[in-house]
């Protein structure tokens, strides 16, 4: 039988890399402004962070309801929804300021790939050991992320090969959406979490991804919020009361840690890649063909293979030939 791939979809900020990387990059634009044109720029930047901060408190002050009494799921994709035209602004501001003019994509590229080997941010802890079973196991592996910068994204990735969706700074200094959103929409940029899930859907339709099962996301903040719950999803985070964490809750979502996973939820949370791979959610959609009850080619589970899936059996059936049931 033909075995099919798991299609693994991650974030960036905060899930790929241990920290947000959106201040690098500016310290990124500052730094070439400075250097090629001697211009200083970091008043300007300063006030962009200032402006935001400020509508962002304004916006929390203002909406109703407030967060204690959002109990539902709807009710709080509403209020993420909601906070899109401050993003926007931010991101107008950020444009007007002039920090990325005349920055090219190599340039993006390149300041990403240095910057992690400097060692300015950092990959989580067994991401690279993720890729490596992405590949033994013949897994796509594809990047969604609301950050400015695609080839950033990439540089920092470099050597990998990963289909990037994210946003992109253009060589005005403007910066626009990913390609695989509608370009006839008013506004494409991607910066909350309903758009994640539109371009989520977006890259599934083009790669040919089967949904069920099949797709896993990877996400750490409340704008994967969406994305997590189409898909199985696995929360990144350094403990349960992330952000996140308390927000699923709050609306009624348990988030099991990945350590006791025993096949019953499609969500679940671990501080790690490296944690995640020592669990088997991964291989949970596995199904073994075990070779002394293959009749005409009929598939089925020995018992040995049913009390692992269960959870009950430490080891798998070493009789088996596996493939996907996605």
């Amino acid at each position: 039988m033909a075995r099919q791939s798991l299609s693994l979809v991650l974030d960036f900020d905060g899930t790929i890399t241990t920290q947000d990387t959106i201040g690098l990059l500016a310290d990124i634009g500052l730094q070439i402004q400075q250097q090629r044109r001697g211009s200083d720029l970091s008043v300007a930047w300063q006030q962009v962070l200032q402006n935001y901060d400020r509508d962002h408190v304004d916006h929390i002050a203002a909406y109703e309801p407030p967060a204690s009494e959002r109990l539902t799921l709807s009710d709080e994709l509403a209020y993420l929804r909601g906070l899109k035209e401050v993003e926007l602004r931010s991101v107008r501001r950020v444009e007007q300021s002039g920090i990325f003019r005349g920055i090219s994509t190599s340039d993006l590229s390149m300041a990403g790939e240095r910057a992690r080997a400097e060692g300015r941010l950092k990959l989580r802890d067994g991401f690279a050991e993720l890729m490596d079973s992405a590949k033994q196991n013949g897994w796509s592996v594809s990047v969604l992320s609301v950050n400015w910068s695609r080839s950033f994204i990439k540089g920092v990735l470099f050597p990998y090969n990963f289909d990037v969706v994210a946003n992109e700074i253009e060589l005005d200094g403007s910066i626009s959406g990913p390609d695989v959103l509608d370009a006839s929409l008013q506004n494409t940029i991607m910066t909350t979490c309903d758009d994640k899930l539109r371009a989520l859907r977006a890259l599934v339709n083009r790669q040919g991804i089967e949904r069920t099962g099949g797709l896993v996301y990877f996400g750490d903040s409340t704008t994967d919020i969406e994305c997590l719950l189409e898909t199985r999803g696995v929360v990144i985070s350094t403990n349960s009361e992330s952000r996140l964490m308390s927000t699923l809750r709050r609306v009624g979502h348990h988030v099991p840690r990945i350590e006791g996973y025993c096949g019953s939820s499609s969500i679940v949370w671990a501080s790690s890649f490296e944690e995640l791979l020592q669990n088997r959610f991964l291989s949970a959609s596995t199904q073994y063909k075990c070779k002394h009850v293959d009749v005409r080619q009929k598939v089925a589970n020995c018992q040995e293979q049913d009390a692992f899936l269960a959870g009950k059996r430490q080891r798998y059936c070493f009789k088996r030939e596996t493939h996907s049931i996605h």
